[in-house]
């Protein structure tokens, strides 16, 4: 049933609802937000919101939506229920996908009108509870509102109580503020004095009781954003635009010095040709912007470290097959090299590319000889943390020693074996990594050989290159041995860990 007082209507201030559709379509994140009173059996439109361009163009039809029930009423998406958008905002060159409402019901149960945010998109999970619990709050201090102002028509007498109740729907008002963390700002331009409330002194690194000009909120700026962000004010102010004021900037605390990024949305009201308010909300949007700009540089990085495996990738095929004399051997080969090239790559995946345990990737690059019951490659050594390059370089010379042995030396036959040890030496300035590959028991070496291989020429180039090392190679008859030695921080680049 809609039944309304024209007595409970007449009198009432619009600009008090709209501060109220203002808040909501705020707090709700929406687009418009409307308050529909009733009178003579109908629902019309009496205050509106709206960030659109075309915020004057909503009519009464925003108010046909249904009103007989208790809570939120939501219509995720008008499309997909047309027995509502029937009935709801099509008209005015104003399209709506997402619908919400809460009835404005008086103490004893009659529907007042309703409050209504209106969405351009759809919403698939609609108003979170605590939007939902600050639209219906809000709902409520209409009501409260509407009967305060009823009351002082009829007892003028009592106005003193009135105060008392409008105090207390102000109250209210701020903690629904309060619970979505924004800050409001209030600006009387004809008497030229700027009100923030305690959430915006904050964000400005400021003591709540401290007085501020526009001025201070200039001179707290940061530097490159200062030029325009005072452009967007003007265009706010000026009476020929819509009023609308919508900027992210940069600015540096008073008395903390915390550089803080604020998301900031207002609007301006006009009387007479000119600019008389403008009043908006704040809030911290510092962790929002930090994660786009953690985010850009993963982007970056990632780029970067395509770039050079693929890099890698190309050298390995180049190299494999220019010294390939059989093509199902050079297919193996560098079908082995990749393998462990991706191994090392899951490895360090797994710690974010950050610092990879020398253990994890030793046994990435040497699981497929280590399978057998009997170990046949002894290893021990600290727990160093390695860079990615340098991980990558080790793994792949690891693969190369692994597959010589698998070949011709110590791996070939049932009986060889391989200790490979490492260590960290701090005798020197500046501390060494150093990492032994022997070979035992293998097939003696009667001569060093005459040429070197590809494996050869990738482990030495690859630590070389990558960390600023030496590789030894010496072909005793007992087996191989391979010493590698490199400073340490170049094993660890700028990942700023010590061997354990």
């Amino acid at each position: 049933m809609i039944s309304g007082s024209p007595a409970l209507i007449d009198g009432v201030p619009t600009q008090s609802f709209e501060d109220v559709a203002r808040l909501a379509a705020e707090l709700c994140g929406t687009t418009h937000a409307v308050i529909c009173l009733a009178r003579d059996s109908a629902m019309h439109l009496h205050a509106c919101y709206s960030r659109a361009t075309d915020r004057l163009h909503l009519d009464d039809t925003a108010c046909a939506g249904p009103i007989d029930y208790d809570g939120v009423f939501m219509v995720l998406d008008l499309q997909q229920d047309p027995q509502v958008s029937r009935k709801l905002i099509t008209a005015g060159d104003v399209p709506t996908r997402f619908y919400a409402a809460v009835p404005l019901r008086s103490a004893v149960g009659v529907v007042l009108g309703s409050l209504c945010v209106l969405d351009l998109e759809p919403r698939s999970d609609g108003l979170s509870r605590a939007q939902q619990a600050c639209l219906a709050s809000l709902a409520r201090q209409v009501v409260t509102l509407l009967e305060i102002r009823h009351t002082a028509q009829e007892h003028r007498s009592q106005q003193s109580a009135d105060e008392a109740a409008l105090h207390k729907l102000q109250d209210q008002l701020h903690l629904a503020v309060a619970a979505t963390d924004l800050g409001i700002f209030d600006y009387d331009l004809v008497a030229d004095d700027l009100v923030w409330d305690a959430r915006v002194h904050a964000l400005f690194g400021l003591p709540p009781e401290a007085p501020v000009t526009y001025e201070t909120f200039l001179t707290r700026l940061h530097p490159d954003d200062r030029t325009f962000v005072d452009q967007a004010v003007k265009a706010a102010l000026d009476p020929t635009g819509d009023g609308t004021y919508d900027v992210a900037y940069r600015a540096i605390g008073l008395t903390d010095g915390v550089e803080r990024w604020i998301a900031a949305r207002g609007q301006a009201f006009f009387a007479d040709g000119r600019a008389t308010r403008f009043i908006g909300t704040a809030r911290d949007i510092s962790d929002v912007k930090r994660a786009e700009e953690h985010q850009r540089l993963l982007t970056g990085e990632l780029q970067h470290r395509i770039k050079n495996t693929l890099a890698m990738v190309q050298a390995i095929a180049n190299q494999t097959l220019r010294s390939a004399t059989d093509l199902d051997e050079a297919r193996e080969a560098f079908a082995g090299r990749l393998i462990s090239l991706g191994r090392a790559h899951d490895i360090l995946t797994q710690v974010s590319w950050t610092a990879a345990p020398i253990g994890e990737v030793i046994e990435g690059a040497l699981c497929v000889h280590r399978q057998n019951s009997v170990p046949r490659i002894r290893i021990s050594g600290p727990n160093v943390l390695l860079a990615a390059k340098p991980a990558l370089s080790l793994a792949l010379a690891l693969h190369e020693l692994a597959t010589n042995a698998a070949k011709y030396g110590a791996l070939s036959n049932e009986s060889g074996t391989i200790d490979l040890r490492w260590h960290v030496v701090h005798e020197a300035e500046e501390p060494r990594f150093c990492l032994t590959w022997s070979e035992q028991a293998g097939p003696p070496i009667i001569s060093p050989p005459v040429q070197r291989g590809f494996g050869s020429r990738l482990i030495e180039r690859s630590f070389a290159a990558e960390s600023g090392g030496a590789v030894t190679l010496t072909y005793p008859p007992t087996g191989l041995v391979c010493r590698i030695e490199a400073p340490l921080a170049s094993m660890q680049e700028q990942i700023g860990v010590a061997a354990a």
